[in-house]
């Protein structure tokens, strides 16, 4: 199941993951704009 466990991962671990939607990354990557401002 997509929700069905938790991991802890540092920025660079997370960008670096085949095992993240690309949604998730984009709230870390560096590139990404401003988000509510």
């Amino acid at each position: 199941a997509q929700h069905g466990s938790y991991r802890w991962l540092t920025p660079e671990q997370l960008l670096a993951s085949d095992n993240v939607h690309e949604n998730s990354r984009a709230y870390f990557s560096p590139d990404a704009p401003a988000v509510g401002l």
